[in-house]
């Protein structure tokens, strides 16, 4: 039998709920550090509940820390050029700014880029919403709670629904890692409001998102658990989504205690 090694945060372990009763409140204790090289988190061929449309509401959410200035790809289900890389891509570009790409082909998608530099060695909270108008107006990035000031460009006329596997550190297994340390990922079926990322950035200290009911939420180290082989990652949120490590090292290199705060 495997050997499991469980990693429990600050609330017993369950990930999720608001301190109550004897509980303690909810804190992030750690985070994951990938390499840049081959480090990624699978969720698996895109589940049906993060498969989305151009006119579906969705929004993505995640703290991040780049070591390099290189595209670091937070969360993307865009595989392989074979299908034009349909799908969605959220991502800090080798330009520091904050890129999300909602793709049906290369010539048939929408572009939006932050103004706001990330620059390497800090923590930043990015949110990336959009309103399911499939028009470049209706997609917003929030860098520390903030709306951003974008560039936007192109249409997006076609499908970008992707049965294509969902990976967390990278675009498909082999290009775009991120490297440095991201944490507190979820994505949503809704578009958050201004006041909703506010509150999810909390004045940089990630709190608990369950009154948000995100669809997946990977704590990345809390109620997480190594198996002798790979990270289970598993989903806080109510999709059931649970992420696979590939190459992200055994306990006690993995999880990292640098977090957010």
């Amino acid at each position: 039998m495997p050997m499991q090694i469980s990693i429990s945060n600050a609330i017993g372990g369950d990930g999720g709920a608001q301190g109550s009763g004897n509980r303690p409140s909810f804190a992030s204790t750690n985070s994951f550090t990938f390499d840049g090289n081959d480090d990624t988190i699978n969720v698996g061929a895109t589940p049906l509940n993060l498969r989305f449309n151009r006119l579906d509401t969705f929004s993505f959410s995640a703290w991040v820390k780049i070591d390099t200035t290189q595209q670091n790809v937070i969360l993307s289900n865009q595989l392989a050029p074979s299908t034009n890389y349909r799908g969605y891509y959220f991502a800090v570009n080798s330009a520091k700014k904050v890129i999300v790409i909602l793709r049906s082909t290369t010539s048939d998608r929408f572009y939006f880029i932050s103004t706001t530099d990330i620059n390497t060695s800090q923590w930043y909270h990015i949110a990336f919403t959009y309103d399911g108008t499939a028009t470049a107006s209706g997609g917003n990035i929030y860098i520390n709670g903030i709306a951003d000031s974008l560039t936007t460009s192109g249409t997006l006329l076609g499908t970008m629904e992707s049965f294509d596997p969902l990976y967390l550190g990278c675009r498909s297994n082999a290009d775009n890692f991120f490297n440095g340390n991201i944490d507190e990922v979820s994505i949503f079926n809704t578009e958050l409001s201004a006041s909703d990322v506010t509150s999810i950035y909390n004045s940089g200290v990630p709190n608990d998102i369950s009154s948000f009911n995100p669809i997946s939420w990977w704590r990345m180290g809390e109620a997480a658990t190594y198996t002798g082989r790979e990270w289970v990652l598993t989903d806080q949120g109510s999709g059931g989504n649970d992420g696979f490590s590939n190459t992200i090292p055994a306990p006690p290199a993995q999880p990292s205690t640098d977090v957010p705060s």
